[in-house]
């Protein structure tokens, strides 16, 4: 049986997974020129789904985890700006 954070992991992934596909491959009409920001927050999704199936299935140390909630918030914060 597997943690919550497994599950959690598995739904960030799945919805990493989509909205990556979905400004890749949508016209631009709906995105615009500039899909950079929504590409950063569709890989800050899939390094925090990396991060939880990491962190539950006991296959990165702590520190590995936490250096990837940070490379995911800091992708987070330049999508914002």
């Amino acid at each position: 049986m597997h943690g919550l954070a497994f599950y959690l992991g598995v739904g960030l992934a799945v919805l990493g997974l989509a909205y990556t596909a979905a400004v890749l491959y949508l016209p631009g009409a709906v995105f615009g020129d500039q899909r950079g920001p929504y590409l950063k927050n569709g890989a800050a999704l899939l390094i925090l789904a990396v991060s939880l199936f990491g962190r539950d299935l006991f296959l990165l140390p702590r520190l590995a985890v936490y250096a990837l909630w940070l490379v995911a918030g800091t992708l987070a914060l330049w999508a914002s700006r």
